[in-house]
């Protein structure tokens, strides 16, 4: 519940907004070019936040805030995953795909203890342990329909972890067919993501 609530109720990263006079907008160019680990990456002006966004920021339409290294904006926890609480995020993703595994796997050893220990045989023994324990049944059932939503929502973000990407890149096709100039091998995005 703590890494929940750190997730949603933490600052993903909200870039703070500049107030600009109305005379000065129609001056700014609206695209600048940086180098960024020896490649170009275009900074966009942001009209709503009045500010270029660093790269890998976006606008969230629904926060309508920008967000540094913006991943997505999620409806489970009602705010923006972005720099500053991705690894709450993952951690919640993760505790919450063991949690599945370790409630379906005690659920399905407690069907399969029954089956053991009745005195029927074949499909009276399973008959008998389902309605032994009918909420085992449920809940091993639930474990197995919701482990591959979970399961794939962690197996996603550790491929997306390990190319140094985020869900909004990974989506609009960003790198896809060109080197990626914010991954940095294996090790060193997972220390990115964890530890900085």
């Amino acid at each position: 519940i703590i890494i929940f609530l750190r997730t949603a109720c933490g600052d993903p990263g909200i870039i703070p907004r500049v107030v600009l006079d109305d005379t000065n907008t129609n001056k700014i160019s609206k695209q600048q070019d940086v180098v960024v680990n020896g490649f170009v990456v275009k900074l966009k002006f942001c009209d709503t936040c009045n500010i270029f966004r660093p790269p890998r920021c976006s606008h969230c339409s629904i926060c309508n805030n920008c967000v540094d290294r913006f991943d997505h904006h999620c409806p489970w926890v009602g705010n923006c995953i972005g720099k500053r609480n991705y690894r709450y995020f993952l951690m919640f993703v993760f505790s919450a795909t063991i949690l599945v595994v370790y409630a379906g796997g005690f659920s399905v050893y407690d069907l399969y203890r029954r089956v053991v220990s009745s005195d029927e045989d074949g499909g009276k023994a399973v008959l008998a342990a389902i309605s032994g324990a009918p909420v085992s049944m449920l809940l091993a059932i639930f474990c197995f329909v919701i482990i591959w939503f979970v399961g794939g929502l962690s197996s996603f973000h550790l491929y997306l972890i390990t190319t140094n990407q985020t869900t909004n890149e990974q989506l609009k096709g960003t790198f896809s067919g060109k080197n990626n100039p914010h991954s940095h091998g294996l090790c060193t995005n997972f220390g990115e993501t964890f530890c900085a």
